[in-house]
């Protein structure tokens, strides 16, 4: 996994045609267009399949119309799974379980759900986060499973609360500067196995996650899932507000027609 930094050096690299084609995490996308903040609104999607209902379609062509815009070609939309909610201090059942702990954050739209949680968010680069975590500063983070059995976050924190508030995206892309040098035909072909490795992809990580949450509660993470989700978004919904103006009104509400 790269970090954030190396993250934004490839994205810039794509843009400028110094790096011919990566994956890039939503995150990182999110800065060079305001637009694929969409991916990042909590408890926008209710399910995987929903997410890659909107990707597949029409929502994630006009994402990726803006992405060209700026240099980079999306390819396609891969799969990294539901961040879900750690901590240290009680299961989160409930939106009022959130309220006053201190939870690392790895972006803007992240500390803004944690806020309107009544949480107490703490931005942090990730690698001071296990030591924060063992030492108190902060109390949990998220992330998805997969991360958290790979990272050995099982050592640091109690409960893993299946809050799948935002789902982790990331974009297979190419640079535009390099694309642009295939024939029609080979971008043709390009674009075919593009597809067809995110499809794979999707499956592979949707096989590995049920696995690894198994593999977590044997290893003694405390797993619980929300009963009520809608209670979360009801909180959270002045970030769709906040946000509306630099996602597009057009495309937010395309995607919220799909989803709800």
């Amino acid at each position: 996994n790269r970090q954030i930094g190396d993250e934004k050096q490839l994205v810039e690299g794509l843009r400028l045609g110094t790096v011919d084609a990566g994956v890039i995490t939503n995150g990182a996308f999110s800065p060079v267009e305001p637009a694929f903040q969409l991916n990042d609104l909590p408890f926008l999607y209710s399910s995987e399949a929903q997410v890659f209902k909107v990707l597949d379609g029409d929502v994630g062509r006009k994402l990726a119309a803006r992405a060209e815009q700026k240099g980079i070609v999306v390819l396609g939309y891969l799969a990294s799974g539901y961040r879900h909610m750690l901590n240290n201090k009680r299961p989160v059942s409930t939106p009022e379980d959130v309220v006053g702990v201190k939870y690392r954050v790895h972006n803007s739209v992240a500390l803004d759900m944690y806020a309107a949680l009544n949480a107490s968010p703490v931005p942090m680069a990730w690698g001071e986060t296990m030591t924060a975590l063992q030492q108190g500063a902060v109390d949990g983070m998220d992330l998805p499973v997969i991360l958290v059995d790979s990272l050995k976050l099982y050592e640091a924190v109690k409960y893993l609360s299946l809050t799948a508030h935002t789902y982790s995206v990331a974009e297979l892309a190419m640079s535009k500067r390099r694309f642009d040098r295939f024939s029609a035909e080979q971008k043709a072909m390009i674009v075919q196995a593009a597809t067809a490795a995110a499809l794979g992809q999707r499956k592979t990580n949707a096989a590995n996650e049920e696995q690894t949450l198994a593999q977590l509660k044997a290893k003694g993470l405390k797993v619980n899932t929300v009963a009520d989700p809608a209670a979360f978004r009801r909180k959270v919904q002045p970030i769709y507000d906040k946000l509306r103006p630099s996602i597009g009104a057009e495309l937010m509400d395309a995607a919220l027609k799909e989803v709800r």
